[in-house]
């Protein structure tokens, strides 16, 4: 019960860090075009 709780915390916290990037990624390329409309 415990390992398969575990298991389910690193399948959850990889996905929200793989969500996280990506949103760095589309905020960094918002950025790169707000710059160069600028």
């Amino acid at each position: 019960m415990q390992e398969m709780t575990l298991l389910q915390y690193k399948g959850v916290s990889r996905q929200r860090g793989f969500v996280l990037t990506l949103n760095n990624i589309m905020n960094l390329f918002k950025m790169g075009r707000m710059t160069e409309w600028i």
